[in-house]
């Protein structure tokens, strides 16, 4: 299997960036909505951008696993990485953006 994964490399694609979708998106109706959560949007932004980095990292890591099983602290690494990242942001993102979309009926 994992040398299945090997092969089909150049058809997993990571996406190319954070989500680019700004119609479905509720950021900018909650930019206009509310200014004072420019600081708390920008912040969210960046941490896109960041996670976007570590997901290419985990897929690095999975890659290289694939082809040596002696990379285990790679995967390990990306995937420890990933989740410290992503339970930060989700928090931080439900404790400062829950209730404003609320406000606005979203």
């Amino acid at each position: 299997m994992l040398a299945a994964l090997s092969r089909r490399r150049s058809r997993v694609q990571v996406p190319s960036g954070p989500p680019r979708n700004r119609r479905s998106s509720p950021c900018p109706r909650l930019r206009r909505f509310d200014p004072d959560l420019a600081p708390v949007l920008d912040r969210l932004a960046e941490e896109h951008v960041a996670i976007h980095g570590l997901l290419e990292r985990l897929d690095s890591g999975l890659v290289a696993y694939a082809s040596d099983p002696g990379r285990f602290t790679d995967l390990a690494g990306a995937v420890d990485g990933l989740a410290e990242a992503l339970v930060s942001h989700l928090g931080y993102e439900e404790h400062e953006l829950v209730e404003p979309p609320l406000r606005m009926g979203l």
